[in-house]
């Protein structure tokens, strides 16, 4: 199996596509994913079915915890770190609360810069709180 953080930063790349693209994921897989094992693949299906599954719950979420931010002006790939990362937090116990916050925090600061990285924990921090009420 391939690190745990690679295999995140191929789920949001993979949810960011999906926002422009609803064709077969044959060429997004054999493109991005050839050195996948199927642990991998089944790993990555799990959680992608997980946001996909609950974006309505997850995008309500986003949108009650955003303080002074209109869920529209929020980045696409931010918008794609903060799906996987609450779905981690609400639907997968195996994954400590702040493992899926440090790893959405490193996958901003990746791949949208610093700057995006208050923004996340702040956001993640909220719903973490609501979580445990």
């Amino acid at each position: 199996m391939q690190s745990l953080h690679n295999l995140r930063k191929f789920i949001v790349k993979k949810l960011y596509r999906d926002e422009f693209l609803s064709e077969d994921d044959c060429f997004f897989l054999e493109y991005y994913g050839k050195n996948l094992q199927s642990d991998d693949l089944e790993w990555i299906e799990n959680k992608i079915s997980s946001v996909k599954k609950n974006l309505a719950q997850i995008d309500d979420l986003i949108k009650n915890n955003s303080t002074n931010w209109n869920f529209e002006r929020v980045g696409l790939v931010e918008k794609q770190i903060l799906r996987l990362s609450i779905a981690e937090i609400l639907f997968f116990p195996e994954v400590p609360v702040a493992v899926a916050m440090d790893e959405a925090i490193r996958l901003g600061k990746e791949f949208c810069g610093p700057k995006a990285a208050p923004y996340i924990n702040g956001m993640l921090e909220s719903v973490a709180r609501e979580k445990s009420k």
